[in-house]
């Protein structure tokens, strides 16, 4: 697996195909791999496909001590394609990967040939502050499992929290709706 080091991160990535390049960015709490059965397809359909951990997600690092807030994501994702000699892409993402996407797109519209944001986020509902928690949670601290026994007490990270309680999403409509 090709793997990047920019000044204050490290970016793991898969790449295949050639041709116009399409970046596929995952949402929380996945990795590249999300996009591990949709990348060959693109691939095969003559597409250059780059799909990276986002940087403190899979194999992808940050320095010690630098955020991994959006704002560095849309840095590093553009940073990224800088060193790929990628100079304008179609970047296709999912969930709080969309923010990053976003991000990008008013950095440098002009590197963004299209934009597709799958179960996004948008102006105040980046959720960062709850991923954030979510990201620091330790199983430890889980609410007792139903039949009323007690949880073994593990730490965990994201991963596990998933795997472990189930992922709960809060849905809304972004066309002025009611939210559920």
């Amino acid at each position: 697996m090709p793997t990047v080091v920019l000044g204050d991160a490290r970016v793991v990535f898969d790449e295949l195909g050639a041709g116009e390049p399409i970046l596929l960015l995952h949402g929380f709490p996945a990795t590249r791999r999300l996009w591990s059965q949709i990348a060959p397809r693109l691939a095969e359909a003559g597409h250059r496909v780059v799909a990276p951990d986002l940087i403190g997600y899979g194999e992808s690092e940050p320095a010690a001590g630098v955020g991994t807030g959006m704002g560095n994501q849309a840095r590093w994702m553009l940073e990224l394609l800088d060193r790929l000699g990628i100079q304008r892409t179609t970047v296709a993402a999912h969930d709080v990967g969309t923010a990053a996407a976003q991000l990008m797109l008013v950095r440098a519209p002009e590197r963004i040939r299209a934009l597709a944001l799958m179960d996004g986020v948008y102006g105040g509902e980046w959720a960062m502050e709850a991923v954030g928690s979510i990201q620091r949670w330790e199983a430890g601290h889980a609410a007792p499992p139903r039949n009323g026994a007690r949880a073994p007490a593990r730490k965990g990270n994201a991963r596990d929290c998933c795997r472990l309680r189930g992922r709960r999403r809060r849905s809304s409509t972004h066309q002025g709706g009611a939210r559920s």
